[in-house]
């Protein structure tokens, strides 16, 4: 029987829980147990060591109804997913980018902690009534497809409002009419 001086296995793996997990999979530790006996077992990690991830994981305007000129404040949260703490991250709000080369119209940055959730509040007015697109971009990082938010706010640039008044109209004192004073405020 022929011997090798020395035998060596080498298991290269990107290290994804999946196969290492111990409940109702455990043909593999079976399978490194018995190797392990006979020869030398190396694990080479080629998955992303240390890679830092944020994302943006909600958007949110503070007002339902919004009109021209009003300002409303935007709410932006950003949750690390990584294991160490994140400085100084850039968070830049868009409104209606025509394309990627827009420069921001506000900048804020944050810090935030492993597992934690931040918030980065902007606040707007808009010229127009319409739909306006309004988008939040983290800086750059390891998963570049959870960097942005979108939301579309609609704008009231009028709105029609019809006061019915139970009394006769034709008095001259406004205010002593049912509606009178609705009417002054509006």
């Amino acid at each position: 029987e022929f011997k090798a001086a020395n035998r060596e296995v080498y298991v290269i793996t990107d290290m994804q829980a999946y196969p290492w997990r111990k409940e109702g999979n455990d043909t593999l530790a079976k399978l490194l147990n018995e190797l392990s006996a006979k020869c030398a077992v190396f694990l080479v990690n080629a998955g992303e060591g240390g890679a830092e991830n944020a994302a943006l994981i909600d958007l949110i305007p503070n007002d339902t109804l919004v009109t021209v000129d009003m300002p409303v404040s935007l709410v932006a949260k950003i949750k690390n997913f990584g294991h160490a703490k994140l400085h100084a991250v850039p968070v830049d709000l868009y409104v209606d980018a025509a394309n990627s080369d827009d420069k921001p119209v506000e900048r804020a940055t944050i810090d935030v902690g492993p597992g934690e959730i931040a918030t980065v509040s902007f606040e707007r007015k808009f010229a127009t009534g319409g739909d306006h697109k309004v988008e939040v971009r983290l800086g750059e990082d390891y998963l570049e497809a959870d960097n942005h938010r979108y939301c579309t706010i609609e704008v009231v640039d009028e709105t029609h409002v019809l006061l019915v008044d139970g009394h006769d109209q034709r008095v001259l004192d406004p205010l002593a009419n049912e509606t009178g004073y609705l009417r002054y405020a509006l």
